[in-house]
């Protein structure tokens, strides 16, 4: 027999586990969690997330702290990973909600350069 077809074989969504066919790519190790930017916003998101946010000067629960310090983390760290296309889109919507305007102000041609100098 000849070589086996490597596109055909199965693999697994490194978030949720639905089995895909998509390859490997960049992504954070978690997706954006919607319970978690609520709480987020419901703090105020400047004050946590922004340019000025000072975790030092905010009366924070010991929980919540912990839940931001991981989740920082975990959307920080970027790795080579499978990604299913329902997880990708919504990862997508829930960026675009809430973090859209992160870039607002940034002409499309610069975008790509916004962004290396993220990473």
């Amino acid at each position: 027999m000849g070589p086996k077809d490597k596109t055909l074989t199965l693999k697994y969504c490194k978030w949720c586990g639905k089995k895909t066919s998509m390859g490997s790519m960049l992504t954070s190790e978690t997706p954006i969690l919607e319970f978690l930017e609520d709480k987020i916003n419901e703090h105020g998101r400047e004050k946590i997330w922004g340019e000025y946010g000072d975790w030092s000067e905010e009366i924070l629960d010991s929980e919540f702290e912990a839940e931001l310090l991981v989740y920082d983390s975990m959307l920080n760290n970027v790795t080579k990973k499978i990604i299913c296309i329902s997880c990708l889109k919504q990862d997508d919507d829930l960026f675009n909600k809430y973090y859209d305007n992160v870039v607002d102000g940034i002409d499309d041609e610069d975008i790509d350069d916004y962004i290396i100098e993220l990473t």
